[in-house]
């Protein structure tokens, strides 16, 4: 015999010509044969490993072997953000026959960085009770660097209350090899059951424990409180979960704040979502309404919800900026606009239903929207205010906002300085308008007329 052994998994014996060629040796002519190694790297550059060769009459030899790695056309499989590896398993686990769930997705890359890699996909059927459906890019090489994917959607479908189980191979080779070179394959296993129970779904605390309704005490109307709350899906099976709001003739005061919990998912057996159920009262006195899950699973029943709103509510909070004074201005003249800020600091809509001035103010529009604009909770606009005197010396005023959160409107004080208009009269007009009989101007136009009169007359033919 000849033992053959390489020390490095890098080199593979993938062929042996020896034990046949010993069995027929007969001592006549000098025996010889072959082996074939297969070199598949796990790193870059140089790689290196020994071949033993050991005989029974000659002692033993050592080869070394030696290639290079770099990165060539590489099958990469992931499910989601998870890569798998050769003979992972994804367990669909128990699902009712005629139902349909949503199926679970693979997808395929080439993690290499040189040369194309071909896919060869099993057939649609090659696990019972499953169906393989390939997506878009499977039919052309993928490119390296995953530039390119190929997509197979897993769906199973059970037609009996049985477990399910079985395997497909994603053959793979670079694209440039030759017809006669081996492909690799990818192994993915699958397994399910066929059941005829519905998922049992259940609402549960922070700390696991089964609830069956939420208080939220007492709150101040338009002061929310907010509670955490999860869906639990103990299987078997996934549930389609269809509907999940607050229903109820108080359910205004209480609102579904999803967060992985929505409408018209599937949740996985073994899985939970979480939800935030939020308790707002619109007025004073006790609240009560109920959250549901509307779902092709048994349960959860509606969980009910309670509170107590103390006090009134308050449509909002209008704050305004102040402003300083305006300054001085001619009579007649207007200013640069100054800017006041309307912002609601309250926990509801407010309504602005006019912005006005008294005195010798007016009001700019600038960002905010005509009267009557609601401005909502923590949110706010600008509106410029000018001063415009007719009359010198001191003026005040006020901006006047009403809103539909206080029958008084919010009064801001406006304060300013006006001089009077600059003299802009020029001469010969005022004579005119009699104002002034010793305008030099129109005295030089009469004398240049009379120098004009004496003239004509002196120059006149005598008769």
């Amino acid at each position: 015999s000849v033992p053959l052994a390489t020390n490095s998994g890098e080199y593979t014996i993938v062929a042996n010509t020896c034990g046949a060629v010993l069995a027929a040796y007969t001592g006549v002519a000098p025996p010889s044969c072959s082996l074939t190694l297969r070199f598949d790297p796990n790193g870059l550059g140089k790689r290196c490993g020994v071949l033993s060769i050991g005989t029974v009459n000659a002692g033993s030899a050592r080869v070394v072997l030696e290639g290079t790695g770099f990165n060539g056309p590489r099958l990469v499989v992931k499910e989601g953000t998870a890569t798998l590896s050769s003979g992972a398993l994804i367990d669909f686990t128990s699902q009712r026959p005629g139902v349909s769930y949503p199926a679970r997705t693979l997808t395929l890359t080439n993690g290499g960085t040189l040369g194309d890699l071909s896919v060869v996909l099993p057939a649609a059927n090659a696990v019972p009770g499953f169906t393989l459906t390939p997506g878009s890019g499977c039919a052309q090489p993928l490119q390296p660097f995953g530039a390119t994917s190929c997509t197979v959607a897993m769906t199973f479908a059970p037609t009996l209350v049985q477990p399910y189980a079985g395997s497909f191979a994603i053959q793979s080779r670079p694209a440039n090899a030759a017809p006669a070179d081996p492909y690799a394959s990818f192994a993915v296993n699958l397994a399910g059951k066929g059941t005829d129970h519905a998922p049992v779904l259940s609402w549960r605390d922070a700390g696991n424990a089964v609830i069956t309704g939420l208080d939220f005490g007492a709150t101040a109307a338009g002061t929310p409180v907010e509670r955490h709350v999860f869906l639990d899906n103990a299987g078997p099976g996934s549930a389609h979960v269809n509907v999940v709001n607050v229903v109820g003739v108080e359910g205004i005061n209480f609102e579904v704040v999803p967060s992985t919990c929505a409408s018209d998912q599937y949740l996985a057996e073994g899985a939970s979502c979480d939800l935030t159920i939020r308790f707002a009262p619109g007025g004073a006195g006790a609240k009560s309404a109920n959250a549901q899950v509307v779902s092709d699973g048994n349960g959860p029943g509606a969980l009910a919800l309670q509170g107590t709103g103390m006090g009134s509510a308050t449509p909002g909070t209008l704050a305004v900026s102040t402003l300083p004074a305006f300054g001085t201005v001619r009579v007649g003249a207007q200013s640069t606009p100054l800017e006041v800020t309307l912002s609601n600091g309250g926990n509801f809509p407010l309504q602005v239903q006019s912005v006005g001035t008294v005195g010798p103010f007016k009001v700019q529009a600038l960002g905010c929207a005509a009267p009557p604009f609601v401005l909502t909770p923590g949110s706010s606009c600008r509106v410029g205010v000018t001063f415009e005197p007719t009359a010198s010396g001191p003026s005040q005023g006020m901006l006047v906002v009403a809103t539909d959160a206080s029958a008084t409107p919010t009064q801001v004080a406006l304060s300013g300085n006006a001089e009077d208009a600059a003299d802009v009269s020029g001469g010969g007009c005022t004579v005119v308008a009699g104002v002034s009989p010793a305008d030099p101007t129109l005295w030089v136009l009469a004398l240049l007329a009379a120098g004009v009169l004496w003239t004509r007359r002196r120059n006149r033919p005598k008769p």
